[in-house]
C-alpha cells in the first residue's frame, strides 16, 4: 500500500482544543496509529531533534529518528503486543546527525474522535542530566583515586543518628581490617561494625605499633633539635673566633701574598662552616633566622655560578627561572644552603655526567615553585621514603652524614613550604619546593638591600661582654683593628660592676648565652643603669626570646654570630652613638 501524501502539521487530525495543550507543552510529543502513520508532532519535538518546524515525516522515516532503529522497534511492538505502558531510555539523531540521550514513555490512548486507538509518546532531553551524571562520576572517580593514594585511612561517618561510616578508603580499610562491602552491614549496625574493628587484636597490635613509631619520631626529632642547637652554639663561638681573628689579620697582610690568600680561605672556610650552623638552628627551631623579601632567581643563579667553579664540566647546568618570579619572604642563608645540598645530592648521583637543571615558576597568585632536577641513578622506593629521615644515608662511611635532606625539608617547612620527591632508578630526582609568595605588586627584581651605613668615625669605647674566652679575644682583635678601645667582661654580673663603678661605654656588644644573668638578664640592668647607650645583642641562636628583647628595648638590635670585621664595622656604624 503507498504511502499517503505528505501533510501539512495543519492538516494532521489533532482536534483544536487538543493541538493548543500539546502545543504549550515543553516536553516532545508524538502521536502515531498503530500503523505507524503519524497523527501529530508539536513544536518541541521538531525542535527537540532539529527538524523545521513545518516538516511533516513519513512513517518510514520516523525509524530514522533512532541511533538504533532496531531498539526503538523493540519497543513499539513490545506496547503494541501487550498494551501497558512502556518507558525507558534511549540514543536519537537529530537532523544534523548528532546523538543525544532521550528518556521516552508510550502508551495507548482512546481517539476522542471515535476512531482507533492512537500511540501516545512523550520524550525528555536527557543531554544536560547525562553530562552532569558523567561529571559526577568523574569527580568521584578522581575522589576515590586521590583518597586511596593518600597515606593514612579516611572514612566519612553518617550525622547522627547511628555515625556509620558511609565510604572508607583503601588505606582505612587495609588498616581496620575491614572492606567497602561491609559499609552495608555497618548501616545496619553501626555499633557492631566499629566494636568488631576496635576490638580485633591484630587491629589493636597495629595501633599500639603505630603510635609507638609516631611518638618515637617526636622524642627523636625533640632530641636532635636539642643535640643540634647545643651543638651550634657552641660551634657558633669557635667559628666567630676564627673568622674573627681571620678577618683582623686579613688587612695586615700585603694583597697576593700566601699568607693573604691564607686568611682568604680560612674565612671562607669559617663563612661556609657559619651556613651550616645556620640550618642547624633552623633544624632546631623550625623557624627561620631572619626574614625579610628574597628574589629566588638571584639566589639560584649564585648557586650556578658556585657550581660552575666545583662540576669540573662534567654536569651541564641549566636554569630555566621565570622572569616575573614573586618574591618571598625568609632566611637567605638557610634557602642558599637548602638548595646548594639538592645540587650536591644531584651531582653526586650524576658520577659520569649529566644535567642538573633549576627551575622557578609562579603558582597562581600566592605561591610560587622552586625545582631542582638531574638525570641521575635516581632512588628505589624503598630508598626514597627513608630520603627524609635523619642520619639515614645511601653513601658511604665518611662521604655523608644523613642529615642533608632533613636540613631541606626542615628548611622548607620553617618557611611555610612543603618539598616533594620523584625518583626512579635510572630515571633522574627532581625535587619540587614550593613556598607562599609576598603579596602582589612588588617584583623580586626591584628589592634591593638598603646601603650599608658608613662606618663610625674615631675610636670609640666599646664593652665587650662575653663569657667565652675565644669570643673574646677574637672580637677584640677586631674592633682593635678597627681602632676602638675595648673594655672586657665575662658575664653579665661584670658588665654591670663596671657600669655601677661609673664607666660609660659608646657601644655594648653583649652575648646573648651567658652562665649566669646571661643576657636575657644583663640586658634589663643595663639599660636602667644607662638608657641610651647603643647594644648589639650577639648570639647565634636568633630565638623568639632574643626577639622579644630587642622589641621591648629601645637602641637594641641584634648582632648575628659568627661575625668578620666587615659585618662588624658596618653594625657600628649603624648605630646612634651614646
Amino acid at each position: 500500500m503507498p504511502e499517503p501524501a505528505p501533510r501539512t502539521m495543519a492538516a494532521l487530525a489533532i482536534p483544536p482544543q487538543w493541538r493548543s495543550l500539546l502545543e504549550a507543552l515543553p516536553q516532545a510529543v508524538l502521536v502515531v496509529d498503530p500503523e505507524g502513520r503519524l497523527d501529530y508532532l508539536n513544536p518541541a519535538f521538531l525542535a527537540l531533534w532539529g527538524l523545521p518546524s513545518d516538516c511533516v515525516p513519513q512513517a518510514t522515516d520516523l525509524w530514522t529518528l533512532w541511533a538504533d532503529p532496531a531498539a526503538a522497534q523493540a519497543e513499539w511492538t513490545r506496547l503494541l503486543a501487550h498494551g501497558q505502558p512502556v518507558a525507558g531510555e534511549l540514543t536519537a539523531r537529530r537532523a544534523d546527525g548528532s546523538a543525544f540521550e532521550v528518556h521516552f514513555t508510550g502508551s495507548l490512548a482512546e481517539d476522542p474522535l471515535g476512531g482507533p486507538r492512537k500511540v501516545l509518546g512523550t520524550f525528555l532531553d536527557l543531554s544536560q542530566a547525562k553530562a552532569v551524571e558523567r561529571s559526577l562520576r568523574d569527580r568521584e572517580a578522581l575522589f576515590q583515586a586521590v583518597m586511596d593514594h593518600l597515606p593514612i585511612g579516611i572514612a566519612v561517618n553518617s550525622a547522627d543518628p547511628g555515625l556509620f561510616p558511609t565510604y572508607m578508603n583503601d588505606n582505612f580499610s587495609r588498616f581496620y581490617r575491614t572492606t567497602r562491602a561491609a559499609l552495608g552491614a555497618a548501616q545496619a549496625d553501626p555499633d557492631a561494625f566499629w566494636r568488631t574493628v576496635y576490638e580485633d587484636p591484630e587491629f589493636r597490635a597495629a595501633l599500639r605499633r603505630r603510635v609507638e613509631a609516631q611518638l618515637q619520631q617526636a622524642q627523636k626529632m625533640k632530641s636532635l633539635g636539642s643535640l643540634a642547637g647545643g651543638i651550634a652554639h657552641d660551634m657558633n663561638n669557635v667559628l666567630g673566633a676564627i673568622l674573627g681573628l681571620a678577618s683582623a689579620n686579613l688587612g695586615t697582610q700585603p694583597m697576593g701574598s700566601p699568607a693573604h690568600q691564607a686568611f682568604e680561605t680560612i674565612i671562607r672556610a669559617a663563612e661556609r662552616g657559619g651556613n651550616t650552623v645556620k640550618s642547624l638552628l633552623s633544624f632546631a627551631r623550625q623557624s627561620p633566622a631572619e626574614e625579610r623579601e628574597l628574589d629566588l632567581n638571584a639566589i639560584l643563579r649564585e648557586e650556578v655560578r658556585l657550581l660552575e667553579h666545583t662540576t669540573l664540566a662534567k654536569v651541564h647546568l641549566a636554569l630555566e627561572l621565570a622572569s616575573d618570579l614573586r618574591p618571598i619572604r625568609g632566611d637567605a642563608g638557610a634557602l642558599t644552603h637548602a638548595i646548594m645540598n639538592l645540587c650536591v645530592n644531584a651531582m653526586d648521583a650524576m658520577p659520569q655526567g649529566g644535567t642538573l637543571t633549576l627551575r622557578t615558576a609562579n603558582l597562581g597568585p600566592d605561591r610560587i615553585e622552586v625545582q631542582v632536577a638531574d638525570t641521575g641513578n635516581g632512588m628505589a622506593k624503598g630508598i626514597l621514603d627513608k630520603a627524609l629521615d635523619p642520619f639515614f644515608t645511601t653513601k658511604e662511611i665518611g662521604k655523608g652524614t644523613g642529615l642533608g635532606l632533613a636540613l631541606v625539608d626542615s628548611a622548607v617547612r620553617a618557611h611555610h613550604g612543603q618539598l616533594e620527591i620523584q625518583s626512579e632508578p635510572g630515571q633522574g630526582t627532581r625535587v619540587t619546593i614550593r613556598f607562599p609568595a609576598c603579596v602582589p605588586g612588588t617584583p623580586a627584581q626591584a628589592l634591593a638591600a638598603a646601603p650599608p651605613a658608613a662606618p663610625a668615625q674615631g675610636s670609640l669605647r666599646v664593652l665587650l661582654v662575653d663569657d667565652d674566652e675565644l669570643v673574646q679575644l677574637s672580637v677584640q682583635a677586631i674592633l682593635e683593628v678597627l681602632g676602638h678601645s675595648v673594655t672586657t667582661a665575662a658575664s653579665g654580673e661584670e658588665a654591670l660592676r663596671h657600669l655601677e663603678a661609673g664607666f660609660r661605654p659608646e657601644v655594648v656588644i653583649l652575648d646573648m648565652n651567658m652562665p649566669g644573668l646571661g643576657g636575657l638578664g644583663t640586658l634589663p640592668r643595663l639599660r636602667s643603669l644607662d638608657p641610651a647607650v647603643p647594644i648589639l645583642l650577639a648570639t647565634g641562636r636568633t630565638d623568639q626570646t632574643a626577639l622579644d628583647l630587642v622589641a621591648a628595648h629601645p637602641g637594641v638590635s641584634l648582632l648575628a654570630k659568627p661575625f668578620g670585621v666587615s659585618d662588624l664595622q658596618k653594625r657600628l656604624g649603624s648605630l646612634p652613638q651614646a
